[in-house]
Formats: C-alpha cells, sequence, structure tokens
C-alpha cells in the first residue's frame, strides 16, 4: 500500500459550484477528452447524503508518457472504474471518498477521502488515501509509479478541465 496525497488549489470559487461541474455531463465528455480516454459509461446518482458519480472507461497506455517499467507489465488497453462520491457539499466545503479501480492483469485500486475547502478566497481540492498494485515483489515501487505517472496525472487533467468550466485560472 502506497500512501498518496494530491493538493492543489483550484481558484476563487465555491464547493457547490465545483461539485455541480464534476457531475455534469459536458464535463465529464471533456475531462475523458483530456485524458484521453474511452467513456464506456458515465452516471451520476442521488446517494444517502450526497451524488455519486461512476465513469467507466478505457484507455491505451499508448497514450500516456510512462516510464518503460510500467509499460512493460500493463497491457496495451487498460479499462479503469472512476467512482466519486461527494457528500456534505455547501458553499465553502465538501467532503467525499474516490475510487479508482483498473481491470486485468496487473490491477491497480486507488482509494480514499477527498475534500474541498476555502483557503483565504480559493478553493481547494484534496485527496488522502493509497494506491495498491496487484505486482509480486515489485508492488510498491510499481505502486509509486502509478500514483505518479497515471493517479496524479489523471487527477491534474480533471482540474484543468474543471478550471476551465468555471471559468478560474
Amino acid at each position: 500500500m502506497i500512501p498518496m496525497v494530491y493538493d492543489r488549489a483550484i481558484g476563487a470559487t465555491t464547493a457547490t459550484s465545483v461539485v455541480a461541474v464534476l457531475v455534469s455531463e459536458r464535463f465529464v465528455r471533456d475531462f475523458a477528452a483530456e485524458i484521453p480516454v474511452t467513456l464506456l459509461d458515465s452516471r451520476v446518482t442521488t446517494v444517502a447524503d450526497g451524488t455519486e458519480h461512476v465513469m467507466v472507461c478505457e484507455f491505451s497506455t499508448h497514450e500516456f508518457d510512462l516510464p518503460r517499467a510500467i509499460r512493460r507489465v500493463l497491457p496495451s488497453i487498460v479499462r479503469l472504474d472512476w467512482i466519486q462520491t461527494w457528500t456534505r457539499v455547501d458553499e465553502t466545503s465538501g467532503d467525499g471518498l474516490l475510487r479508482v479501480q483498473t481491470h486485468g492483469t496487473p490491477s491497480a485500486h486507488t482509494k480514499g477521502t477527498t475534500h474541498l475547502a476555502n483557503e483565504s478566497g480559493e478553493m481547494r481540492y484534496r485527496f488522502d488515501g493509497h494506491v495498491i498494485v496487484d505486482v509480486p515483489l515489485l508492488g510498491n515501487r510499481f505502486g509509486r509509479l502509478i500514483e505518479e505517472n497515471l493517479v496524479d496525472a489523471i487527477l491534474d487533467d480533471q482540474l484543468k478541465v474543471l478550471r476551465r468550466h468555471l471559468g478560474v485560472s
């Protein structure tokens, strides 16, 4: 298990605006194109205390600038499930969960909490979680590579598209 922290500024906006954009169909299409992935399914549902977005997609590992060590182990096409749940969202903050799972062998699983918070007039997005991979003997090294080269990159793409949709920089 590899610990992971991702903390970035979004810009001057509200948590309710951020979540509304993150679960919008237009954002999801643009986010999928930015990564780039083929979107197989996307659905938003109301859950007990908020909203859950499930995105199922496939991507070609050749589309990413990945280290050779990852390319040797991953198949050329990877299926990925992205499940993000937001609860207790108001103008100044929001909490949630993020789970990302790849299918096949090897597989990687990222899970953790997400938090939106207004700090000095600027909304921040934070993810605290971990990456687990099923690569015997190379698990920690491979997990660190997955975190740095895939999960961080996808979260950066999400943030880039989010800022565009919100009109903030």
